[in-house]
């Protein structure tokens, strides 16, 4: 019972480790993503309340680990050395912690650390003489596609940038007059200087790493590798759960065995005078053993034998208590198998959450700052450079601004539906409604990026019935289509957008003479479950992959089917359909898309 309740207690210590853990796992993620943007990351007598929680997440875990290493499970050494691997590998957990940290505030933000001082040197080169202001806005440009894109291209195009600057400056200083070459140098020496502070910023951005690289890619080896020394002492656990039950039944049959010997030696002993009072109490415990120790030996009453009478007496206490240790042992197996069933459902819900966790905040890091980075960066050259940049180069940034307010839009609408779609969240609102003004709305939405890339996007006029299905669900499905077919098109190419009526359905088609797809493409596309699986357009336009998993699915929700043809180098065209009316198969469809 004692070696019972031991294991009980070891596997709950193991719980509460692991939950403290991934607590401080998670509060050092977010802290990475979004306290870096705060003022008071970068103070040093200041702290966020994620670094405050990842602490005190981490505490609790080193404590609960400390706990659980004083309770060791008996003769088994395996046990000892894991939980002593655990402590080092979680050492190292926070050892790359810490490290990461410091490296993101010497890196600085704004005007704080390195960013900020090259900041400053940007400004001094602004206030003086000897460079040319588009020069300044050059290396800006450089600087700033770096930091939103982490492309090592753009700090080649920034050295070479500077190469140039000094080589220039270095030639205007043998020929200027010594009040003008005191200027250059000092022009020269702050681009010394920003460079690098630059080059710094690029070594630090390296080391840090991300999920594929760095000291990122070994945060996250750690914490995967704490994932499997859990699961393996969790398994540990229930295994010597399993062998003390075997334990209990061996001593339980020991005992039988025992008994049964003693009453074999005892009936040769005196077999003479009980030999049959014997072979009927020997028959009695068999009948016994074999219903489950259910009843009880009772003697003749002219049976005069005191030791007869004293051994059944004994034998029938002795089956009581095993008979009770029997009801303790199978209610406590009980209680195991209804705890390690919650546990292991425990570990798969906390699997699938770290798993949509990962990929939501991986789409919104990377994504969602990129067109975020994008707009602002636009915004503030326009509010820094007011008056000095020309109508024609104001119109152009407009121009970029309008195009990735649109795809920020469409990001946020296919983040917004793919989470609705993993929550199943979605609630479908079929109507009728007219198809044609859905198809002339969608393609207005996206003249100007095609005359932008030199497309021709032609919707033709059509009459149609009215469609019956979700008008949101069917919006969304033209605009993702539309906006594949822009960032798969290339200069001179044709985006055509038609409709047209078959028996109790309407057709919506969508096809262009882009760079097209091969057929295993298509396949994968019709076919492949997973999410977040996106390619690069034309101009290296990029997507977070959610878009077409989710027309699928809102294409199978309204009854509709989606069919694909293409061909490489000539282009594609996607059709789906939408139901006029209620028919039998329109709902056996809507019903098999519900159910996915």
């Amino acid at each position: 019972m004692k070696r019972s309740n031991h294991l009980r207690d070891t596997r709950e210590k193991v719980i509460s480790f692991n939950a403290s853990r991934l607590k401080a796992q998670s509060s050092f993620g977010r802290m990475m993503d979004f306290d870096v943007l705060l003022d008071d990351f970068y103070k040093s007598d200041e702290s966020t309340a994620n670094q405050l929680d990842y602490h005190l997440s981490l505490k609790k875990s080193t404590k609960a680990l400390y706990v659980l290493s004083k309770a060791e499970i008996k003769d088994n050494p395996i046990f000892s050395r894991r939980i002593e691997k655990l402590q080092k590998e979680l050492e190292y957990f926070d050892h790359l912690s810490t490290k990461i940290t410091a490296l993101r505030k010497e890196r600085g933000f704004r005007n704080y650390g390195l960013e900020g001082e090259m900041r400053s040197q940007i400004h001094q080169l602004e206030q003086i003489q000897g460079i040319e202001l588009a020069d300044i806005l050059m290396l800006r440009r450089f600087e700033k596609d770096f930091f939103l894109r982490k492309d090592i291209f753009y700090v080649h195009q920034l050295t070479d940038s500077l190469v140039q600057l000094k080589t220039g400056l270095k030639e205007r200083i043998t020929t200027a007059k010594k009040e003008e070459q005191a200027n250059l140098e000092n022009t020269l020496a702050i681009l010394g200087s920003y460079q690098a502070i630059f080059g710094r910023i690029v070594e630090l951005e390296l080391e840090i790493g991300n999920e594929e690289a760095g000291l990122t890619q070994e945060w996250l080896k750690s914490a995967d590798r704490m994932d499997l020394s859990i699961e393996r002492l969790s398994e540990m656990v229930g295994t010597e759960s399993q062998l003390l039950s075997g334990r209990i039944r061996t001593y339980l049959i020991l005992l039988f065995i025992s008994t049964l010997a003693l009453a074999v030696f005892l009936s040769l002993a005196i077999a003479n005078r009980i030999s049959a009072p014997i072979e009927k109490l020997i028959s009695d415990m068999d009948y016994i053993s074999q219903n489950q120790f259910n009843g009880t030996i009772k003697l003749h009453s002219k049976m005069k034998i005191k030791e007869l009478h004293e051994l059944t007496d004994t034998y029938n206490k002795l089956v009581k208590k095993i008979r009770r240790q029997l009801q303790v042992l199978g209610t406590q197996n009980v209680s195991l198998t209804r705890l390690n069933q919650k546990l292991t459902q425990s570990e798969l819900e906390l699997q699938e959450a770290s798993q949509i966790k990962d990929k939501f905040f991986s789409i919104i890091s990377h994504d969602l700052r990129g067109h975020t980075g994008n707009i602002v960066s636009i915004a503030k050259i326009l509010d820094q450079e007011q008056g000095e940049i020309s109508a024609k180069e104001q119109q152009t940034f407009v121009q970029y601004l309008r195009e990735s307010s649109q795809n920020l839009q469409m990001l946020l609408d296919n983040l917004l539906n793919w989470a609705k779609t993993q929550m199943n969240d979605h609630t479908l609102s079929p109507r009728a409604f007219d198809i044609e003004q859905l198809l002339y709305s969608n393609a207005k939405l996206f003249s100007d990026h095609a005359s932008r890339k030199g497309i021709q996007l032609e919707c033709e006029e059509v009459k149609v019935s009215r469609v019956y299905a979700d008008k949101d669900m069917v919006d969304f499905v033209i605009r993702n289509l539309l906006s594949n077919a822009l960032k798969f098109s290339r200069n001179g190419d044709r985006i055509g957008l038609t409709a047209y009526e078959t028996d109790s359905e309407v057709w919506i088609e969508v096809s262009d003479t882009g760079v097209g797809m091969t057929q295993e493409q298509v396949d994968e596309l019709l076919t492949n479950q997973e999410e977040n699986h996106s390619t690069k357009g034309t101009e290296n336009e990029i997507g977070t992959g959610l878009g077409f998993a989710i027309c699928r699915d809102f294409i199978a929700r309204n009854g509709g089917q989606i069919t694909i043809e293409s061909t490489v180098s000539k282009g594609s065209r996607f059709s789906f359909s939408v139901p006029t009316r209620i028919t039998r198969n329109t709902l056996f469809r809507q019903n098999r898309g519900s159910k996915k």
